[in-house]
């Protein structure tokens, strides 16, 4: 995930904490910094003081929660300001919780996963249950052009238990399928999900769905071995699906996973940057010029 901790005094000591953790970190001095950094990467989780030169820790979160890709991500606010009042007067600002100064690394850990367990017990929302019908709605035997979404998960406790972020990343593709189908009555576009690496070259192996495939799409979360699949994709040489790998960051990506990525003839998306205006755009141009 990657963290962005707003903080003036001991950021780099949380960024290090967080970097520990396996976590991709920014860090920001103020607010007007933090603003800057969040509109050029897609921040997954915020960690941000309450007291900041300039705007205030409470203004930043009623800033971030004002944007649209922002208001769902988790926010948790540190301060040595931990009395009854202070603390609901943070939350009345949009924040999901409180952590009080001074507090120890295995602190910190605690409350990131608190939170973000408290965020996948949230039931799946309509937009999830529209991902499943399509899946779910798959003919094997139609003739229709096909989009293949390895997002590591297909069924609904395991999308319920997912990055929200990388969730918003699928619902779009989703959403741009589903707006393409209804702008082209003579076009039926599915897609199927796949949650492991193998399943997804199952698919790719099976004649009879891979001469429908015009994309396909693996997220880095996706479960099984993607260096390995990386291998197999470079040696069936398969160059009539356009394929892509979605990730946090193109910067954060280990070399193995570049290499991979590199064997497999993938593309790289930042999911940060992968709305439902991005995925149109990238559908029209890979599926609907060449089955049209």
């Amino acid at each position: 995930m990657i963290f962005l901790v707003v903080e003036d005094k001991v950021a780099a000591v949380l960024g290090k904490v967080l970097q520990k953790l396996g976590h991709i970190v920014e860090l920001a001095e103020s607010g007007e910094a933090a603003l800057e950094i969040m509109h050029q990467v897609q921040v997954d989780f915020f960690l941000i003081d309450w007291m900041l030169p300039g705007m205030t820790g409470l203004d930043l979160v009623a800033r971030i929660r004002e944007q649209e890709r922002y208001r769902e991500t988790p926010v948790v606010m540190i301060s040595s300001r931990s009395g009854k009042e202070d603390i609901a007067v943070a939350v009345a600002a949009g924040i999901d919780s409180y952590l009080a100064k001074p507090f120890s690394p295995a602190q910190l850990k605690q409350k990131i996963e608190a939170v973000l367990q408290q965020r996948r017990a949230v039931p799946v929302n309509n937009a999830l249950q529209q991902v499943l019908k399509g899946h779910q709605a798959f003919n094997p035997t139609a003739g229709d052009p096909l989009v293949l979404l390895a997002f590591g998960a297909r069924t609904e406790d395991d999308l319920a238990g997912a990055d929200p972020v990388d969730i918003a990343c699928l619902e779009a593709a989703v959403s741009a399928i589903q707006a393409l189908n209804r702008e082209n009555s003579w076009f039926n576009l599915g897609y199927l999900l796949a949650e492991s690496t193998g399943e997804m070259a199952q698919y790719l192996k099976k004649w009879s769905i891979r001469e429908r495939m015009m994309l396909a799409v693996l997220w880095t979360r996706c479960k099984g071995n993607i260096p390995v699949l990386g291998r197999l994709l470079s040696v069936q040489g398969i160059d009539d699906v356009a394929l892509y790998m979605v990730c946090p960051q193109r910067d954060g990506l280990s070399g193995e996973m570049e290499q991979a990525c590199e064997d497999g003839g993938m593309t790289l998306l930042e999911r940060g940057g992968m709305d439902e205006g991005a995925w149109s755009r990238l559908i029209d141009d890979q599926v609907q010029t060449r089955w049209g």
